[in-house]
């Protein structure tokens, strides 16, 4: 299992690479695992009349993959950026799926999706397995 120390020497290695949002993405178990440098998959939308995932029903995606948002910006110190993703874990342990990756993007934008923390990063690359 990844520590929380080396998932914040990760993200500061991934800064220095041109990584610059980062995210907790839990996959559904069913869904087959992924590896780090892997491009995650967009999310699908949420399909509101039929309160389910248009997984199930229309396949409509995001414009990006879904994922806890881990603060990391420059300013932040190692134990800041720690707590970011302690809290990003613990928020993530409402969604269905045992399987959780730390993902970012180089190129990619983000926007914020409808769940408290949820960020949409259009481009997410697999950058450690959690």
């Amino acid at each position: 299992m990844t520590t929380i120390n080396s998932l914040v020497e990760i993200i500061k290695a991934a800064k220095a690479n041109k990584f610059r949002c980062f995210g907790i993405r839990t996959l559904a178990d069913e869904i087959a695992p992924l590896s780090v440098g892997d491009d995650v998959p967009d999310s699908y939308n949420w399909d509101w009349e039929e309160d389910c995932s248009c997984r199930e029903t229309t396949k409509e995606t995001l414009n990006g993959a879904c994922a806890i948002e881990v603060l990391a910006e420059w300013e932040m110190d190692d134990e800041e950026i720690a707590e970011s993703i302690r809290n990003a874990l613990e928020m993530s342990e409402a969604y269905e799926g045992h399987q959780k990756y730390l993902i970012g993007t180089r190129y990619g934008q983000e926007e914020y999706g409808n769940d408290p923390g949820e960020i949409i990063i259009q481009w997410a690359e697999v950058i450690a397995i959690v």
